[in-house]
């Protein structure tokens, strides 16, 4: 009699295709020990949205890793009334007003990307547009001078192979400290700026911003920007490309949106479910638990929870292995807030702070490529490769076109 061998998130097949792999994961072992992170995974979707959902389950997890390499606290690690109070400082800089003034930055910046490949009628969507233009907003957001681009990417770059580095290799847990120790300087440089100076951009508001008559400590000003820089630029560009694959992998859907563009973020949270960017996010229970499965996992204990495999769950989505835009059990009116039906963005009280600018990057971005680029295809050739185990994207997305 055969014996059924877990899947192990560390192995070069989780890494190739991790689709495959899922439904082991929720039907066989649902509730893992890893030995090799020594943390539990959890894979079934009623299980995850409790985990990032519900009270009982901190996110100070991301301290203990992210705050020697952002330089201080970190949002997601903070709980209560002081979670509450940081997310009240920082909401107006990208909600509401804040979001709008930033939109125009938003068009212009992915407009001039636009204008470098456009008349050429081909491109790779991902490294000359989605890889450019989180970080080019960013940077725009807080104000940073362009010359210095190339500097930030590369603290952008050690960060983001930092917080994906599970297997815990020593060369890029070095980089990412001497990369972070520099960047930290670098923002307090623009700190000492801006408070002689301040003006119409995301770093003056968050030194300025007052919550009962308190202004947010210059290190969580630093670390915002760092966590801003990883987690921002991280997302948007893929889910823009993953879900331009997936217009084209369904060209019946694709018409769709070209000839109703109401349609467009349906596309995005569809994308959010089906291929969502962060495969892994992580939380530590505060008192012992028991999953749904019956499994117990102990207080203080790391839990990965395997987001992609819980966005396909079939018990919550029917032909989960299906992208349709137009399904009737994913709740588009709400999948940019805290009550999302997929766990793309987490849930609960942590629910991606910047998930409403990432609504905006995409909306933009992709209305522009459908006004711009007809006939829209894959290039000859082209064969899909994703790459990442934490975060995951295509390597590459060549497509030709003609100039609209």
């Amino acid at each position: 009699m055969m014996t059924l061998v877990a899947p192990d998130i560390l192995s070069p097949e989780f890494a190739e295709e991790p689709y495959r792999l899922y439904p082991t994961f929720r039907e066989e072992f649902p509730v893992l020990f890893h030995e090799s992170t020594g943390a539990f995974i959890v894979s079934r979707y009623e299980d995850v949205s409790r985990v990032l959902g519900e009270p009982e389950f901190s996110a100070r997890c991301y301290g203990l890793f992210l705050g020697p390499v952002v330089g201080g606290r970190v949002i997601l690690e903070l709980e209560g009334r002081e979670h509450t109070a940081h997310r009240r400082l920082v909401n107006p800089a990208v909600h509401g007003a804040g979001l709008a003034r930033l939109e125009p930055k938003i068009a212009a910046i992915q407009r001039e990307l636009l204008s470098r490949f456009v008349e050429r009628g081909n491109v790779d969507l991902v490294s000359e547009f989605g890889d450019q233009f989180p970080i080019e907003v960013i940077i725009s957001m807080l104000e940073l001078p362009a010359a210095d681009g190339d500097q930030i990417r590369s603290w952008y770059l050690s960060n983001v192979r930092f917080a994906s580095n599970l297997a815990g290799d020593p060369e890029i847990t070095a980089d990412a400290m001497e990369a972070g120790a520099q960047f930290q300087a670098y923002v307090r440089e623009r700190i000492e700026e801006r408070r002689s100076h301040p003006g119409d951009d995301v770093l003056s508001a968050l030194l300025t911003a007052e919550i009962d008559g308190e202004r947010m400590p210059e290190d969580e000003v630093v670390a915002f920007c760092g966590l801003l820089l990883t987690a921002g630029g991280e997302t948007a560009g893929k889910v823009l490309t993953n879900m331009v694959r997936h217009l084209l992998d369904n060209p019946d859907q694709l018409d769709a949106v070209r000839a109703d563009r109401a349609l467009v973020e349906r596309a995005v949270a569809e994308t959010l479910r089906f291929t969502p960017p962060n495969v892994v996010l992580q939380r530590e229970p505060l008192v012992d638990v028991v999953m749904s499965t019956g499994d117990k996992i102990p207080r203080d204990s790391t839990i990965m929870c395997l987001v992609g495999a819980a966005n396909r769950d079939p018990r919550q989505f029917a032909e989960p292995e299906r992208f349709d835009i137009h399904r009737d059990d994913l709740a588009f009116q709400r999948a940019f807030a805290g009550g999302a039906d997929h766990v793309a963005f987490g849930a609960g009280r942590h629910f991606c702070l910047g998930a409403h600018l990432a609504r905006a990057m995409l909306s933009i971005g992709v209305n522009l490529l459908l006004d711009n680029l007809a006939d829209l295809r894959f290039a000859d050739g082209w064969e899909p490769q994703e790459r990442g185990i934490v975060t995951r994207g295509l390597e590459s997305l060549r497509l030709e076109f003609r100039p609209a």
